[in-house]
């Protein structure tokens, strides 16, 4: 991200009534493939143990990585399919089974978009709730493919957060864009003083 432009996103119709994002979720191939690994693992240690009386610590060691990471992918999937932003022209919701935000839109205080694996990062904060969402960088030398777990739509959802809250001019921090209540007052106050 250059920190001489902030990042644009496209101009939104503000007829827009009532809409949910989601994020792209993958093919499960990954979680199938892990959990097959998983049970050739255990199929396995038993044929061993039956035969031998004892499990080697590297069986152990590597049944165990396997069924961590199977378990770590299946919920990362099962996050990814439950989450839903909502947008409406009084207030954002933020929806998953680890975090439930709502806010009115004169209520967010900080938004901060932060560069993040071929997109961008944007973390929203209102009052003590706060969350994040990923999208993909609309820049066409990225590969065109979905990230999974990035907001399908991301940039018009970014762009309607940015629009509804009021936000115009951000400030280039330490790696990361920041539009704040204070900046947006600032700039109302050097138009009007003009």
């Amino acid at each position: 991200m250059n920190p001489k432009s902030p990042p644009h996103f496209p101009c939104l119709d503000r007829n827009l009534g009532l809409d949910s994002y989601s994020p792209f979720v993958s093919t499960r191939r990954n979680e199938f493939i892990g959990w097959i690994s998983t049970t050739v693992l255990a199929a396995a240690g038993y044929f061993i143990i039956s035969r031998t009386g004892s499990l080697p610590w590297v069986h152990i060691l590597l049944f165990s990585f396997f069924l961590a990471a199977s378990a770590a992918i299946s919920l990362a999937n099962w996050i990814d399919r439950k989450i839903v932003i909502t947008v409406t022209e009084k207030e954002l919701e933020y929806n998953s089974p680890l975090r439930q935000c709502k806010a009115t839109w004169d209520s967010i205080e900080i938004i901060r978009i932060l560069p993040f694996n071929r997109g961008l990062r944007v973390f929203v904060q209102a009052g003590s709730d706060h969350f994040t969402y990923r999208i993909q960088t609309s820049d066409p030398s990225v590969t065109k493919q979905h990230q999974a777990g990035s907001i399908l739509g991301g940039d018009l959802l970014t762009s309607r957060i940015l629009s509804y809250s009021g936000f115009t001019d951000p400030v280039w921090q330490d790696g990361y864009w920041e539009y704040t209540a204070n900046t947006q007052d600032t700039s109302d106050q050097d138009m009007e003083g003009s």
